[in-house]
Formats: C-alpha cells, sequence, structure tokens
C-alpha cells in the first residue's frame, strides 16, 4: 500500500494553540479530535545495515529481520532487472514483529487497520510493515511495497522535498495502476486468488470498464489491478510494464504511455482483456458448479446475512454456528445463528466502531472455537497492544475471561479440546508463528512448537489426542528463502511428536477439520487451481473431492479460514466467494461430505510446467517465451539475487540516534522590491516556505514557516516540535502573527497644501504554548496543555503634502 504521510503537525499545532486540559473520549479517527494511537511499548530500535538497505529493528525480532534482510537483497534484485532501474539512495525499511506492533508505529499517522499489510510512504520513502504468519506472506509483501519504492524513485515522487507537488502533477495515475502493478510484479500472473475474483466477474458479467476500472470503488485495484498488468505483460512482454512506468514518471499521462508503449489505446487494451476474462474461464463453467448447486445456502445477503459472512465455526453439536459479518452495517461483528435455519440468534460482540473494548475481531486470519458443550466460544481480539483469547457465554452472552499469552502478540484460531481443559492457537511472537497450549481455566500458556515454520490452524481430533494443523514444514529451506506449498501437520498432544501428510497432488492444503468419526480430515485446497474442499483420510492418505465450484471456498486472503466441522454431527460449513461477496454454506448429506474422485488437473502453458488452467491470469495460452515471463521466471528463481554468507556477513548493526532530515519543503515564494524614493513606496521583502523535517521513526518532529509582508518588524512564524518517542506524547510551539491592514485618503488640509495619507494599523499576536497527551485507550486519554500569549500593535501614519504653488513635497511619518 502506497501512501503519504498526513500532516501530523498541523493537528499537533491546533492542540498545542487551544489550551484545555481534558479527558477526550470522542469516537472521531484523527489522532487529536477522537480516536488514539497508543503507543503500548517503546521499542529499543537497531539498524541493520546491509547491501542496499537500511532495516530498523528491535532485538525480539532479529533472526527476523535479517531473512527480511535477505528478502529485501532479493527483491531488489528481480526488480532491478526487470523494471532495469536501480536506487541512487540507501531504502530505510522499518520492521515489525507482528500486526498489533505495527499499529503503534509513530512513522504514520492516523488508525492503522487490520486489512494494512505495509505501507510506502512519500516523504522519506519508507517501506513499514509488519511480520505476516508466514515467511511466504512476509516476502510477498516485502516484494509488494518495494515495487512502491521503486515507483517513487523512478517518478520522482518519493524524497522529493520541495518537488512534491510537481512530481505529484506529474504521477498522477489511479490505484488500479499503482497497486496493481506492485502486486502483478511480487506475486506473477499465477494465482488462484485473483483468479478466482475473475471468474466469478466472467459470470456475472461485472468485468470493468476502463472508466470503471478508474473511478469505481467496489474494483478492488489490487486484484484487478493485478489481472490488468498480468495481461499487459503477458501479450506484449514485462518489460513494457517499466518502459510504461518510466513515461509516466515524466508526465505522460497514463493512457498516453501506454499509447506510446504499446501502440494501441488504453480503452482497447482493456476491451481486449475483458473478452480474454471470459474466453478463459467461462468454459470452465460446463464442469464444475455454483455453490447453491453443492450445498445449502445458510447465511447469504439474500437470507440472514450481510454482503461480508466469514469464518464460520460450527459448535459440537452441530446445531448453531458463530461467524463474522457486517449484516449490511459500518462494521464486522460476531453473530450466532441456528446451523440448520441460518436464523440469527444473537449478536455475540460487537464492532469496533460501535464498541472500543476490542481493536479487532481478527475478521481476517482466524475463526473462533466452541466447548464442548457448546455453551462457551472462544476467539481470538486485539485487547491494547497485543491480541488476547477471549472466552464468551455463547448462551447469554457476556465475556467470561481474557487471557494474553506471554511473549505472544498476535494470536489466531483456537482450537478447543474435547475434555474442555485446553485451548491450542496460533501465535505470532519475535515474528514467527508456532502453536500454545492455553489452560482454558488458568490462561496458563505452554509453547508446543517453537522454530521458523509457519504453523497455523489447529484443530483438535473428535478424541483430543491429535492437533491437525497448516504448516510448511518438510519443504520450506531458510538457507535459500524457498517456501513449500502449506501441508497438513499432526501433533500427538501427548508427546508433541509432529508427522506432515502428503499435499494434495501438489497444491496448497489449509484450514484442517475432523470428519466426526476421526479418521478424516477436510482441508482446502487449490490443487487444480480452484479453492475447493477436499478429504483425506489419516491412515491411509486417500483423497476425495468433496466440492467443485467454479469460483471457490475462500475467506479474505487465500490463507484465511473458511471451513468448519462439526465434531458429533454430520454437518460442514463453508464460505463461498460469489457476485463480489461472501456467503456460508452447509452440506449435511453423508454421502456428500463423503467425496467423489478429485477432478483431473487442467494444465495450461505458462512459461514453467504444471501451471493449472483456473489459476492462471488471461492471456491464456500464455507465450512461454522468456520476455513474456520475465515476473514469473524471477519469482521462482529464489536464488538469484540472493547474497552469500560472505554478503551476509559483512553487514553491520548499529544503535537507533535520531536525526532529523527533510520530509516536505513547500515551494517558495520569494518577491522584493526597492524605494525608488517617491509616494509610500520604502522597498521590502515579501514571500513565504514551509518545511517539516522529522526522523525515520518518526519520534520527533519539527514544523516551521516564515512569511514576510515587507518590513523587517512585520515576519511572521510558526514553529513546532512534536516529541512521540514514548507514549507520553508532548510539543511545543511558538509562533508570531502579524496582522496588517489600513486604508488612504486625500484631500486638500488648506488651500495650498494637498495631503496623502496613508495609515496602517498593525497587530503581533506572539505565543508560546506546550502540550503533552498521555492516551489511556484508543477512545480516552489525559491531555495538558497550556502557554502564553501577547498581543501588542501599533499605528503608522504616513503623509506625503504637496505645496500647490510651488510643487514642493514633503514626506512624514509617524
Amino acid at each position: 500500500m502506497s501512501a503519504v504521510t498526513r500532516f501530523r503537525a498541523a493537528a499537533a499545532l491546533l492542540a498545542l494553540c487551544a489550551g484545555t486540559t481534558a479527558l477526550a473520549s470522542a469516537p472521531a479517527q484523527a489522532q487529536y479530535f477522537g480516536r488514539n494511537k497508543v503507543q503500548y511499548r517503546t521499542f529499543d530500535f537497531r539498524i541493520l545495515r546491509t547491501t542496499h538497505f537500511d532495516i530498523y529493528y528491535y532485538p525480539e525480532e532479529e533472526q527476523a529481520a535479517r531473512d527480511v534482510g535477505r528478502m529485501n537483497e532479493r527483491w531488489y534484485a528481480r526488480l532491478s532487472r526487470i523494471l532495469e532501474y536501480e536506487f541512487e539512495d540507501r531504502q530505510p525499511f522499518v520492521l515489525y514483529a507482528s500486526h498489533p506492533h505495527f499499529q503503534q508505529t509513530s512513522t504514520l499517522s492516523g488508525d492503522i487497520g487490520e486489512g494494512t499489510g505495509g505501507v510506502t510512504e512519500a516523504f522519506k520513502q519508507r517501506i513499514i510493515l509488519p511480520m505476516a504468519h508466514s515467511y511466504e506472506e512476509t516476502d510477498h509483501v516485502v516484494g509488494h511495497e518495494l515495487v512502491h519504492a521503486f515507483q517513487y524513485d523512478i517518478t520522482g515522487a518519493g524524497r522529493a522535498g520541495g518537488g512534491l507537488e510537481q512530481a505529484a502533477q506529474r504521477f498522477q495515475v489511479p490505484g488500479w495502476f499503482v497497486e496493481g502493478m506492485a502486486e502483478y510484479l511480487s506475486v506473477g500472473p499465477v494465482d488462484p486468488h485473483t483468479a478466482m475474483w475473475l471468474r466469478d466477474a466472467a459470470l456475472t458479467g461485472r468485468i470493468p470498464t476502463l472508466e470503471q476500472l478508474t473511478y469505481d470503488p467496489s474494483f478492488f485495484p489490487y486484484r484487478w489491478g493485478q489481472a490488468f498488468w498480468a495481461y499487459v505483460g503477458g501479450r506484449w512482454g514485462d518489460a513494457a510494464i517499466g518502459q510504461i512506468l518510466k513515461q509516466v514518471g515524466q508526465g505522460v499521462p497514463f493512457p498516453e504511455a501506454f499509447q506510446r508503449i504499446l501502440n494501441v489505446p488504453l480503452e482497447d487494451i482493456v476491451d481486449d482483456w475483458g473478452t480474454s476474462i471470459r474466453r478463459t474461464y467461462l468454459p470452465l463453467l460446463a464442469n464444475r458448479r455454483e455453490a447453491r448447486e453443492e450445498a445449502r445456502p445458510l447465511i447469504t445477503l439474500k437470507t440472514e446475512g450481510g454482503r461480508i459472512n466469514l469464518a464460520p465455526s460450527l459448535s459440537p453439536d452441530g446445531t448453531k454456528v458463530a461467524f463474522l459479518s457486517e449484516l449490511e452495517f459500518l462494521d464486522v461483528e460476531l453473530y450466532i445463528a441456528n446451523a440448520e435455519s441460518g436464523e440469527i440468534i444473537r449478536r455475540l460482540v460487537r464492532g469496533t466502531a460501535f464498541d472500543p473494548h476490542f481493536g479487532s475481531l481478527r475478521y481476517i486470519n482466524s475463526a473462533g472455537t466452541w466447548s464442548p458443550d457448546s455453551r462457551m466460544f472462544a476467539f481470538s481480539a486485539l485487547r491494547g497492544g497485543r491480541d488476547v483469547l477471549v472466552i464468551m457465554n455463547a448462551v447469554r452472552g457476556g465475556r467470561l475471561q481474557e487471557f494474553e499469552i506471554p511473549n505472544v502478540d498476535e494470536i489466531a484460531n483456537p482450537t478447543w479440546s474435547p475434555d474442555g481443559t485446553t485451548i491450542v492457537v496460533s501465535g505470532l511472537s519475535g515474528g514467527v508463528t508456532d502453536l500454545y497450549a492455553v489452560n482454558a481455566r488458568t490462561g496458563a500458556a505452554r509453547r508446543l512448537t517453537n522454530d521458523r515454520f509457519a504453523d497455523m490452524q489447529p484443530s483438535f481430533s473428535p478424541d483430543g489426542r491429535t492437533v491437525a494443523f497448516a504448516t510448511d514444514r518438510g519443504e520450506t529451506d531458510f538457507d535459500q528463502l524457498s517456501y513449500g506449498r502449506y501441508r497438513i501437520g499432526l501433533m500427538d498432544f501427548a508427546t508433541g511428536e509432529i508427522r506432515t501428510l502428503q499435499r494434495a497432488d501438489g497444491g496448497k492444503n489449509i484450514n484442517p477439520q475432523w470428519t466426526s468419526d476421526g479418521r478424516g480430515l477436510y482441508v482446502i485446497s487449490d490443487r487444480e487451481g480452484i479453492n475447493n474442499i477436499y478429504r483425506i483420510e489419516v491412515a491411509t492418505g486417500a483423497l476425495t473431492q468433496v466440492t467443485n465450484l467454479f469460483t471457490g471456498v475462500s475467506g479474505i486472503t487465500d490463507l484465511s479460514p473458511a471451513i468448519s466441522s462439526a465434531s458429533r454431527a454430520d454437518r460442514l460449513v463453508f464460505a463461498a466467494y460469489e457476485r463480489g461477496g461472501f456467503n456460508i454454506y452447509s452440506i449435511t448429506n453423508p454421502t456428500e461430505l463423503a467425496g467423489t474422485a478429485p477432478e483431473p488437473v487442467q494444465v495450461a502453458a505458462a512459461g514453467i510446467p504444471g501451471v493449472p488452467l483456473p489459476a492462471l491470469l488471461p492471456p491464456v495460452p500464455r507465450p512461454e517465451d522468456a520476455p513474456y515471463n520475465r515476473v514469473l521466471l524471477s519469482i521462482n528463481e529464489y536464488q538469484f539475487g540472493l547474497p552469500d554468507a560472505a554478503n551476509v556477513a559483512s553487514w553491520t548493526v548499529r544503535p537507533y540516534s535520531p536525526r532529523l532530515s527533510l520530509d516536505y519543503l513547500g515551494q517558495p515564494q520569494i518577491g522584493a522590491s526597492a524605494n525608488t524614493g517617491g509616494g509610500f513606496n520604502r522597498g521590502g521583502l515579501y514571500g513565504g516556505i514551509t518545511g517539516i523535517f522529522s526522523d525515520v521513526l518518526g519520534r520527533h518532529t519539527v514544523f516551521g514557516t516564515v512569511q514576510a509582508q515587507g518590513q523587517i518588524e512585520e515576519i511572521g512564524f510558526s514553529t513546532l516540535y512534536l516529541n512521540q518517542a514514548s507514549r507520553w506524547t508532548w510539543g511545543v510551539s511558538a509562533q508570531r502573527v502579524p496582522y496588517v491592514y489600513g486604508g488612504r485618503a486625500q484631500g486638500f488640509r488648506s488651500e495650498t497644501e494637498f495631503v496623502q495619507q496613508e495609515v496602517r494599523y498593525r497587530y503581533f499576536d506572539t505565543r508560546l504554548a506546550g502540550l503533552t497527551q498521555y492516551p489511556i485507550s484508543q477512545v480516552q486519554r489525559l491531555e495538558f496543555s497550556g502557554g502564553v500569549r501577547r498581543f501588542a500593535s501599533d499605528v503608522l501614519v504616513r503623509e506625503l503634502v504637496t505645496d500647490v504653488t510651488t510643487g514642493a513635497q514633503v514626506y512624514d511619518e509617524r
């Protein structure tokens, strides 16, 4: 996500002049008026200096930071080759160990939502991001954000200083242009998740025109932009992408840049792309079905749900289902419904916009779990500066327990043991995801795994002896930073011994859910390029296919939990993406739950063998020649650009020492006039300039502006220093603002004297103020401010007296 940092100093300056002491609780989004950004921790940052990057990190994430340093250098080599461009300056990169830490950052103003995986801002061209739940996810976000850094550098829109406005005027492009390019260059043309969106659009006819792609916010720029750039690369070669970007950076309007490089009008390209989408995907419908043909609608926009119905979780007896939905309101909330009829029983937790007790309900990466008696429900939520495990009374409502796990900042996908004593969760600590067991009564926790492998989405077997989970164990090589497809791990809960199941024909296997007899697992797999539900027999590894959807079984991301099974009943529920939203469906027929023989994988040529056709973004077939697959080949060539051991050994670490540097310099305005000796003209200097300075971590900010109105004594200024180095935020400001106005008059004082008079009233407002804030939570803070203010004024009278008989002139000023 690219962003221009918002103007922190302006709100702070307003606060410094307010002169009040208050306990604020307004629900608005701005830092001053309402929801606070709370720094629950002060991080001890260091700087890891790699070949091209300065990586800002803190000790608990040191291993992850060194691995991210290698990711950065590899992505830099890839993108430099694809875009044929190299940086002139070192690239700053601020890394956080988890998303809750990232949300406390002082480098960015305002709230950071759960869906923001990283930001590249323009003032210092900083990349700021947290570690994700797996190294593969983190690697993708690193690549995506580094594309934005290249975009800023190539166009001059980053680190622009006084040229920021001019660069912004040159680089006027829509979201699909920048975000889609970043997604394509970091993911490539093989992406089952984005292809799912395209198949849905082909089915419904909602393929965007150029105008819709550019102006209609319902067409998500990441997915649609990625698909469009994949089409451009597949038709004209990936080198054209960098050439178009450079043209736009020189001030060429983006439609004209396409015309110049591709020699085809952009509107025609978009129209041809839409035709290619329909021709690629609609024939696949002949052998696949919509969700309503495969299962019974349970929670949909047409029944009890909203447009977004996610993370279903069945009670053990199969009578109730918990899910997250906005129900056509403003915020995602937690509901319980009847698993047979879909009728809403109650809202269990309000959304964070209405109830600030939780900062997030983790609707993207997590689902909840039921107690064995179906009377309690547990889920993860953001509370303060870290995630907590929350246990609710599912019958009457109300919170029963909230547990923190020591040194774990982010929690996901709890699963309750059949005996009711233990809840196992996936937890992120130091940038690494492992499994933890939590005592359901006391909250005491113990770590079950401890390594860099991603261990996610745990699920207790009906007998409580085994925990199934999604993992990249077995194939991920951390020395080479090559990532294996997700497979299912099985942990003997008593001994901790782990074994993995064979993956389903090369696709990912995630979100394991046990069959009611404990002999099999339902999983989501994209083995044929579409996310569908499969059943794996644990003892034999035999595979059957439960659903055969045209779009796919999915949550918000390709790793979001989307299925749930009842441990004591034949019932399976799943979320399906369709018609631009997410609906929940139910399967109860034992025959359907047993599945059928898996559908054969239809392969498409895409520069490398074995790519399933439904996962390939148009054009299809894609030319196999290297120029059309530079992006795909670079992503799969994991050794290219990866620093060797000698290079890594040369990297150095030093403590962070804040140094102010220029963020922004307003366009200077300068003028002067000379005293010609006639009339009232005394000459003077006119104009003004504004500047913002800060350190890389945004802990210290200086804002200043100077305005000249002619005379030395009429120069005004305003300056502010803001310190955001800790939870206590404080600042001081000083300003001198002159207000000058007046008028002229003329007339005869006597028969011989003609008088021209100018009167200037001058008021000088001088202030010195201070402010300190202590945010108690996102909606409450202590605030103290005070200062002194002095008003001064004078009157200048200038007269030019002319003797009408002699023509002599006398000038007087008082």
